[in-house]
């Protein structure tokens, strides 16, 4: 058997007064019962040790938004209507979360709007409206929407949608509409 070189220890237990050596870590290493030095300061989701992430000026990346996100979107245009039409449609993903509703809402007359959560598309469909009384009209033809906080849960059954409707209130006239939201993705 060839020797075993010792160990030497170099951390102290505070609770033990036990010394205990360094452990090799290296990046994607699991974090539970490795003593390492500060080479290796973070952790991921799943307890692994991660390097932190640069930039070209070797800077250290931060954000604000600390989770992963798609930013989905989708426009439409309706000729006119004195009853609420869908204008604009995403498809959602069942029990994600979303955030960040933006909308450019337009009409050259007076129109109101509407963002509507519709669970079990197609099938026995649960509307739920999110947002009413957005308007546009002579004065004031585009209606700019950016809400930050808003949030919400997509349904849990079936096809999920988020659409906005829109009416004219006294004649025809061609609405257009612009909408976008984040998805949070499953971690």
């Amino acid at each position: 058997m060839a020797d075993v070189r010792e160990v030497f220890t170099s951390l102290e237990d505070l609770s033990t007064g036990v010394g205990m050596p360094l452990h090799q870590a290296f990046e994607g290493s699991a974090a539970e019962n490795r003593n390492a030095h500060g080479a290796l300061v973070a952790k991921d989701t799943a307890g692994n040790l991660i390097y932190l992430k640069t930039n070209l000026a070797g800077e250290l990346v931060t954000s604000l938004e600390s989770e992963e996100f798609a930013l989905i979107s989708d426009s439409g245009t309706n000729a006119g209507n004195l009853a609420y039409q869908d204008i604009a449609t995403l498809i959602l993903q069942a029990d994600l979360v979303y955030k960040e509703l933006e909308l450019v809402c337009s009409c050259f007359r007076d129109a109101v709007f509407q963002v509507v959560s519709i669970d079990n598309v197609g099938v026995t469909p649960i509307e739920t409206v999110l947002i009413n009384g957005i308007r546009a009209g002579a004065g004031q033809f585009s209606a700019i929407v950016s809400l930050k906080t808003f949030m919400f849960t997509a349904g849990a059954t079936g096809v999920q949608n988020l659409v906005v409707r829109g009416k004219n209130l006294n004649s025809t006239s061609t609405m257009d509409v612009v909408v976008s939201v984040k998805e949070i993705q499953a971690p």
